[in-house]
């Protein structure tokens, strides 16, 4: 995927689900996390209203704030250092998510040496 475009529609996708659920383009709306369970749904009625109160954007903001799991965050530690032993044209790319995670105070930086070929464990 190209990171810039990702980093150009990623804060948008919170106000688009909003306008998909509130303008009524979607008569079934579901918010997941990345294992697939559902977080949030809500339903359009027969005339039009939906089921429950609006929550498609608070459920998606919601989730991008959470902190990781130990699991998630292991997940994440165990694929940056399997792309990062391939030692081809995705170092970059994954020095950066790297980078990104520990900015975000998503990633503990114990253990991490980033932009030298090694990605010690975490």
């Amino acid at each position: 995927m190209d990171l810039d475009l990702h980093d150009q529609v990623y804060p948008g996708v919170p106000d688009a689900a909003h306008a998909v659920e509130a303008g009524g383009y979607a008569d079934d709306i579901y918010v997941v996390d990345r294992a697939g369970n559902v977080l949030y749904e809500n339903h359009r009625n027969a005339d039009g209203t939906m089921q429950a109160p609006l929550g498609a954007r608070a459920a998606l903001i919601a989730e991008r704030d959470r902190p990781p799991t130990l699991e998630e965050h292991q997940r994440f530690v165990d694929t940056a250092r399997s792309l990062r032993a391939r030692g081809d044209e995705l170092e970059p790319q994954v020095d950066e998510m790297v980078r990104a995670a520990r900015l975000v105070g998503r990633l503990s930086t114990t253990g991490w040496t980033v932009g030298t070929g090694a990605v010690a464990g975490a």
